[in-house]
C-alpha cells in the first residue's frame, strides 16, 4: 500500500441520523490514519467548547455508563466534556465504544477541529490579541490533556474573510497565533514524549487564498488541508461541478477553481507538495431547474433534497440514481446526473471519480486526503464504497483501475 494520510471528518450532529446508522461503533477506523472531530468552537476570548452538549460525549467517550464498577471520579472511565466556556461535564462512560478510543485501537489519530465555517467570526479577534491568543492556546493544551488528542486542526474559514469578521490584518495574526501554538505544543510535548501536529484547513478560491501569508504559515504546519470542493453550489451563477479536478471550461475567469488550480495556488505561494491534502466530497452540490452544467438555475435543489437541503450525501445520491440520467464529465474528472424534466441537476464524486483524485494524488506526489465527512457513504448495511475506493487505489496503484461503478 502507498502510504498516504486519509484524514476523515466525523461531524458530531451525524450521530442522530439514520437511528444512530454511522455511530462510531459501526466505522471501521482501520480506513483512515486521521479522524478529525467537527467541531470544538471558540468563544471572542479564545475559550473552547462543544457544540452539542448531549452528542459529543457520547461521540467521543462513548455511551453513558450509568452502572460503573468503579463509580469513583478517578476511573478511568470517568471523563469530562467541556460544554461551555470554562465548563465541564463529568461522568462515566462506556469508553471502547466511544470515537478516541476507537480511533485509537485501530491504530489511528483523532485531533479536534476548531470552528467551521459558521464558528469563525470570533478568530480575527482571538489571533490579533495577545491575551486571547495565549488563552486560546492554553485551551487547545487543555483540550489535548483532557481527551487524548494527538494534534490540532484549526478551521479558520478564513483568515481575512469579511463575512467572517475577517480583516486585512488576520493574515499577520494567524501567523502569530500558529506561532504560540507550536511552541506550546512543542513544549507539551517535552512533558508528555508525544509530538503533537498542527492542521488547518485553508479555501481554495483565489481571493481566500491572497488571505494566507504562505511563506511564513505553510511551514508552521504539519498538514495543509485543502478544501477542493465546494467551488460551484446553489449560490452560483450556473450550474456547475462540485469539485472538478481540473478547470471545467467555464465560466470565463473561473480557471483557477479547480482541486488541480488550488493546490498549485498553495504550490506556487510556498507550500511543498509532501504537506498537501485534497478533499475528497462524499456528498454533491445541486441545482433546481437546471438539466445540466453552465446553466442558470434556481439555488439548491431542496425539493429533490430535503433531508440534506438540497446538498445530498452519498448514500442517498445512490437511492435516487435509478430516477436520474447520469453522465461523466471528462473534462472535470467528476459525474453529474439529472432529472428528465428538467427540474434538478446534480455534480458529485462517484468512484471512479474518487479513484481519479487519489491517482492525482500519487501523480503528483502530494501528501494524501481529507473527507468531508466520514457518514455520507455509509450505505444501510455498513459498507463504505468512495473510502474503500481510496483504500483500493493506493493498496493496488499500478493495477487498480479507475472506474464507474454504475
Amino acid at each position: 500500500m502507498v502510504d498516504k494520510e486519509i484524514i476523515g471528518y466525523y461531524a458530531s450532529w451525524q450521530w442522530y441520523d439514520r437511528s444512530g446508522l454511522a455511530k462510531p461503533q459501526n466505522l471501521d477506523f482501520s480506513k483512515v490514519t486521521i479522524v478529525n472531530f467537527a467541531f470544538f468552537q471558540p468563544d471572542a476570548d479564545g475559550n473552547l467548547f462543544g457544540t452539542d452538549s448531549w452528542a459529543d460525549p457520547n461521540v467521543l467517550y462513548g455511551p453513558y455508563d450509568y452502572n460503573p464498577s468503579d463509580s469513583s471520579t478517578t476511573a478511568a472511565n470517568y471523563k469530562c466534556h467541556w460544554t461551555g466556556p470554562n465548563q465541564k461535564a463529568c461522568a462515566h462512560h462506556k469508553v471502547d465504544e466511544g470515537l478516541i478510543g476507537l480511533v485509537h485501537a485501530a491504530g489511528a489519530r483523532i485531533f479536534p477541529s476548531l470552528g467551521g465555517w459558521t464558528l469563525s467570526d470570533n478568530f480575527p479577534g482571538i489571533a490579533a490579541d495577545p491575551a486571547k491568543r495565549k488563552n486560546f492556546v492554553d485551551q487547545c493544551i487543555g483540550l489535548i490533556e483532557d481527551y487524548g488528542f494527538d494534534g490540532i486542526d484549526l478551521d479558520w474559514e478564513y483568515p481575512a474573510y469579511t463575512p467572517h469578521s475577517g480583516t486585512a490584518d488576520d493574515t499577520a495574526n494567524f501567523v502569530l497565533l500558529l506561532q504560540e501554538l507550536r511552541t506550546a505544543l512543542n513544549a507539551h510535548g517535552v512533558i508528555t514524549g508525544k509530538y503533537y501536529e498542527i492542521t488547518a484547513a485553508v479555501g481554495c478560491g483565489p481571493s481566500v487564498i491572497a488571505g494566507y501569508d504562505i511563506p511564513n504559515t505553510a511551514p508552521l504546519l504539519d498538514q495543509i488541508n485543502l478544501m477542493t470542493y465546494d467551488f460551484f453550489g446553489g449560490w452560483s451563477d450556473v450550474s456547475g461541478a462540485n469539485a472538478p479536478l481540473y478547470y471545467q471550461g467555464f465560466p470565463k475567469g473561473y480557471e483557477e477553481w479547480s482541486v488541480d488550480g488550488c493546490v498549485h495556488n498553495w504550490m506556487e505561494g510556498g507550500a511543498v507538495r509532501s504537506q498537501l491534502n485534497i478533499g475528497l466530497p462524499f456528498y454533491g452540490r445541486s441545482f433546481a431547474n437546471a438539466d445540466g452544467p453552465n446553466q442558470a438555475h434556481s439555488g439548491n435543489d431542496k425539493a429533490h433534497w430535503p433531508d440534506d437541503e438540497g446538498q445530498p450525501q452519498y448514500f442517498n445520491i445512490e437511492a435516487k440514481l435509478s430516477e436520474m440520467e447520469i453522465q461523466r464529465d471528462d473534462v472535470s474528472h467528476t459525474q453529474m446526473a439529472w432529472f428528465p424534466d428538467g427540474s434538478g441537476y446534480l455534480s458529485f464524486d462517484d468512484q471512479q471519480a474518487i479513484c481519479d483524485k487519489v491517482e492525482y494524488v500519487l501523480n503528483e506526489s502530494l501528501n494524501g486526503f481529507i473527507i468531508w465527512e466520514l457518514s455520507g457513504d455509509v450505505r444501510p448495511d455498513l459498507s463504505t464504497p468512495l473510502l474503500d475506493e481510496v483504500n483500493m487505489k493506493l493498496d493496488y496503484p499500478t493495477t487498480h483501475v479507475c472506474a464507474s461503478a454504475a
